[in-house]
C-alpha cells in the first residue's frame, strides 16, 4: 500500500511527513513521533526552493513567510522570518551556496552560516531591485533607479557600487 500523506524526503537526512497537522520524522537512525515545526507552510501550494547542505547535515526551507531548518534530529525549526508581498504573483526566490547558504527572495536577502544558522539579514529592498552575483566576499544587486551595489557576505555592510 502508498503513503499519500504529504512529505519531505531528504536524502542523507531523512523524511518529515505532516499528518492532521502533526509532524513525524524518520531518519536513518531516528524517529520522532511528534515535531514542531511549520512544514504545511513549506508543502502547500507545490514546490519551494529548499537547500540541501553538501554534506547532507542540514536543509534549509522556503516556508512561506519563514525559513525553516531542519536537521538528523528531526528538529524542524525557523530561523529567519522573511517580509513577503502578498500578492503571491509577485513572489521570487531561491538558494545560492556560495559559500556559505543565502536565501534571496523578492525583497530582501538571508544569509547563513556554513551550518545553516542565521548569520545577518535585510528586507528593504525592491521588487525592481535585483540579485545579481556573488563575488570576492560580496553579493551584487542592480536597479534601474540606484544602479549597482553590494553587501558584504560577512557582515550585511552595504558597499557603495563599484
Amino acid at each position: 500500500m502508498q503513503d499519500h500523506r504529504p512529505k519531505l524526503e531528504v536524502e542523507g537526512i531523512g523524511t518529515w511527513i505532516l499528518e492532521s497537522g502533526k509532524v513525524e520524522f524518520i531518519g536513518e537512525d531516528d524517529y520522532v513521533p511528534s515535531v514542531s515545526g511549520n512544514l504545511w507552510k513549506y508543502l502547500e501550494g507545490g514546490p519551494k526552493p529548499k537547500f540541501v547542505d553538501p554534506q547532507r547535515r542540514f536543509v534549509l526551507l522556503d516556508a512561506q513567510d519563514e525559513v525553516l531548518r531542519g536537521d538528523r534530529t528531526g528538529e524542524l525549526r525557523t530561523v529567519a522570518t522573511v517580509r513577503r508581498p502578498g500578492d503571491w504573483g509577485l513572489r521570487r526566490s531561491g538558494f545560492i551556496s556560495v559559500p556559505v547558504p543565502v536565501f534571496v527572495f523578492e525583497c530582501g536577502l538571508v544569509v547563513f552560516e556554513s551550518d545553516g544558522q542565521f548569520r545577518w539579514s535585510r528586507d528593504d529592498l525592491k521588487l525592481n531591485d535585483f540579485f545579481q552575483r556573488i563575488e570576492n566576499g560580496r553579493i551584487f544587486y542592480s536597479s534601474e533607479r540606484l544602479g549597482q551595489w553590494a553587501y558584504d557576505l560577512s557582515t550585511g555592510e552595504l558597499i557603495a557600487a563599484e
